[in-house]
């Protein structure tokens, strides 16, 4: 009995030896990575993302400037070299062949009237790509060795595509991106690979209306907790701010652009024009903090001719201000970007893009019904909509389909929208009388 006891916890002790010398001699051969098996993969969640991230330094200066996409260090672990796949053409996507089904084949230009702004990828999205909407900063992870990930979103022809990747400029992350664009057959068009100290970018004008897809891996295929990225895609040209701008706006291109900018002061306010026209709706997306500035800002529309003010708002995308507008006339329109909450200014990047308002609520008359209670008619208007009043959302009841009931003391020359969930695609604008 006493052998036999002696000789089951021999071979304990041998088993128990194994299970912890083998974790480690695996990771030690797959450069402290570790491929799960197809069934784990499936299973394996992501680490929780924690936008927004801390970015290198060099991200303020704005990828106008071309030192911006270069880190101050290389990715740590990994060296740069003629060995590396990210030097090597053609780059991992197209030595992969890599193939991927879009799921956003009904996808109209309506049903991209506000952008996705800031948010997280959605697993699993490595082979049928997650739908987004221009503009939109995605932040995610390579879970395992091997992955990838795919967006689908919708352009318009000729609009300018830009596909930007974080990666070796956040700190801490040891993902080396390689990013692909590719079209409705889920072909790849063109790729661009960082190299532990550029992080890629792709630039590409849409040859036609539909639906596009970024893909982003690694470059040598590693993956794990600490594989992380910020993937921004928007749509429009590159510009840079031209001070002085606080008391006369510089203009901004016919189309859609995106500025880099730098907000001086708690005080400095920067102001942009723009030519709209009625029906078209206005996105219009600031990102601050989600690069780590320390911009805390407002936003604001207003009428060029008028003076009126259409929209103001602010923190309903992260920490920065994010909206969008059908334009009730056409004529000349000003953006205003203000620090708030004591921020004492910073670097930031303003994406002003123009989508057709199809699908947009429309309001066509706003009248008092009570002291407090107002009455808001027009098309578009259903139990998903909510009146807001001066850019903020009121109590809302649907009397019947095209007409609502607001809880509101609304005065005169107030302004009234209605916003559809889930999205928020919002109204034109309507001045109470």
């Amino acid at each position: 009995m006493y052998n036999k006891m002696i000789r089951a916890r021999y071979v304990a002790a041998i088993l128990f030896s194994v299970l912890i010398c083998l974790p480690f001699h695996t990771i030690a051969r797959t450069n402290g990575t570790v491929a799960p098996t197809p069934a784990a993969r499936l299973s394996q969640e992501p680490a929780p993302l924690v936008p927004p991230f801390k970015m290198d330094p060099s991200v303020a200066l704005g990828r106008t400037n071309p030192a911006s996409l270069a880190a101050s260090n290389v990715t740590p672990g990994r060296r740069r070299g003629l060995d590396r796949t990210a030097l090597r053409s053609p780059g991992r996507f197209s030595l992969m062949k890599s193939r991927i089904a879009l799921a956003q084949v009904t996808a109209t230009a309506g049903s991209a009237s506000t952008g996705s702004g800031d948010i997280n990828e959605v697993e699993p999205n490595n082979q049928v790509a997650q739908n987004v909407f221009m503009p939109t900063n995605i932040s995610g992870q390579m879970i395992f060795s091997g992955d990838q990930d795919f967006y689908a979103f919708p352009v318009l022809s000729g609009e300018q595509i830009n596909i930007e990747a974080f990666a070796s400029r956040i700190p801490g992350s040891l993902l080396i991106a390689d990013i692909g664009l590719f079209d409705s057959a889920g072909n790849l068009i063109t790729e661009s690979a960082g190299d532990g100290v550029n992080d890629p970018l792709i630039q590409f004008v849409a040859p036609a209306d539909g639906i596009m897809a970024a893909g982003i891996t690694d470059t040598q295929g590693f993956g794990g907790r600490n594989f992380v990225y910020l993937l921004s895609v928007d749509g429009g040209v590159d510009v840079n701010e031209i001070e002085p701008n606080n008391r006369t706006p510089q203009a901004l291109p016919p189309s859609a652009a995106t500025v880099f900018a730098q907000s001086n002061s708690s005080s400095d306010t920067d102001l942009y024009s723009f030519n709209g026209t009625q029906g078209q709706t206005v996105i219009v997306d600031v990102d601050a903090t989600i690069f780590g500035s320390t911009l805390v800002s407002s936003l604001t529309l207003t009428d060029a001719t008028t003076g009126v003010q259409y929209f103001t708002c602010d923190h309903n995308d992260g920490d920065d201000p994010m909206f969008n507008i059908l334009l009730p006339t056409t004529g000349a329109y000003v953006i205003g970007v203000t620090p708030i909450d004591g921020s004492p200014g910073g670097f930031y990047r303003m994406n002003v893009s123009f989508v057709p308002g199809d699908a947009s609520p429309v309001i066509t008359s706003v009248t008092h019904v009570k002291a407090k209670v107002i009455s808001v008619t027009g098309t578009g208007l259903n139990t998903s909509s909510i009146v807001e009043v001066d850019g903020r959302q009121v109590a809302t009841t649907v009397v019947q389909k095209g007409q609502l009931n607001a809880k509101a003391r609304a005065k005169p020359g107030a302004v009234i929208t209605v916003a559809d969930l889930p999205d928020l695609r919002r109204s034109n604008p309507f001045i109470v009388q």
